[in-house]
């Protein structure tokens, strides 16, 4: 019960940064601070970064196999952004491969994140 809770803790985190992050994006956009070529790697790196936070955090926490805990984040985070994917009529096959990408950060991140505990 406790490793899920800390998962969730993980993930809460992780949807509260992606969040933080897409606002202060959105206000940049609004403004048209950014050029398109910067737009589109915003929006590239941007849930890498969310998916490396969030394994770095459950990496931290966890005790063995930190790169198990990074596949379990990038699941979880992979399943959600794939059904408001589908549900949203955007699922090309192109997806998956950026799936794969946002997996490894995470699980980059949880081998960080073990590596750098207290």
């Amino acid at each position: 019960m406790k490793k899920i809770k800390e998962l969730a803790k993980s993930l809460l985190y992780s949807v509260i940064i992606f969040f933080i992050l897409i606002l202060i994006y959105t206000i940049f956009s609004y403004f048209n601070i950014f050029s398109s070529n910067i737009n589109n790697i915003i929006k590239l790196t941007l849930p890498i970064v969310v998916f490396f936070t969030g394994g770095f955090l459950v990496g931290r926490k966890a005790d063995k196999n930190g790169w198990f805990e990074g596949i379990k984040v990038s699941f979880i985070l992979s399943f959600i952004m794939t059904i408001i994917t589908i549900i949203l009529g955007q699922f090309k096959i192109d997806y998956l491969l950026y799936l794969l990408i946002l997996s490894i950060s995470s699980v980059f991140g949880s081998i960080m994140g073990i590596n750098k505990k207290n």
